[in-house]
C-alpha cells in the first residue's frame, strides 16, 4: 500500500523526482537549471530582508507607504539575479529599500553591476539622399525633379 500524507490520509505522498534538481542543489544554478546565481546586489538584498524578518510582500508594502511602487515579482527578480534595477524609479526604490532594511546609504546601490544592454542593436542610418537605381542607372526621382522651375510659364 502506498504511503499517505499524514494530514490528508487519502492524498498519496509523491516522491521527489531524482532527475529534477532541487533549489538547493548545485545543478539548480547551472545553465541547464531554472535559476541563475544571485548577483552581489541580490544576495545582499536577500540577507538584509531576512535579517529584518520581512517577506517580499511586506517589503513591497513598506515601499508603497513611501510612494514607491514596485511589484513583488520585480523584487524577486532583483533578489535572484534575473534582473537588476537600472531605471531612475527603480534606483529610487533601492534607496528606499536601504532605509527600510537599515542598510548604509548607497550600500546596495554600490553592489549593482554595469547596466545591461537593452533592445536590438542599432543599424547604421541610411543617407537621406536617394541613390540611383541599380538596374537602369537612372535616379529613382522623376526627371526634372531637382531642376529649378522657370518663372516664365
Amino acid at each position: 500500500m502506498a504511503d499517505h500524507h499524514p494530514i490528508h490520509p487519502t492524498h498519496p505522498i509523491r516522491p521527489v523526482h531524482p532527475a529534477r534538481p532541487t533549489p538547493s542543489s548545485p545543478d539548480a544554478l547551472s545553465p541547464q537549471g531554472r535559476g541563475r546565481p544571485p548577483s552581489a546586489f541580490g544576495q545582499a538584498l536577500r540577507e538584509a530582508r531576512e535579517r529584518k524578518g520581512l517577506t517580499l510582500a511586506r517589503l513591497r508594502d513598506h515601499l508603497a507607504r513611501r510612494g514607491v511602487r514596485v511589484s513583488t515579482v520585480t523584487l524577486s527578480h532583483w533578489q535572484r539575479g534575473r534582473s537588476q534595477p537600472e531605471r531612475a524609479e527603480s534606483l529610487r526604490a533601492v534607496s528606499a529599500i536601504e532605509s527600510i532594511l537599515g542598510c548604509p546609504a548607497g550600500g546596495l546601490l554600490a553592489l549593482l553591476g554595469p547596466r545591461r544592454p537593452r533592445g536590438r542593436p542599432r543599424r547604421p542610418r541610411r543617407s537621406a539622399w536617394r541613390t540611383p537605381a541599380r538596374s537602369t542607372g537612372r535616379s529613382r526621382c522623376s526627371p526634372g525633379r531637382w531642376e529649378r522651375r522657370s518663372s516664365a510659364g
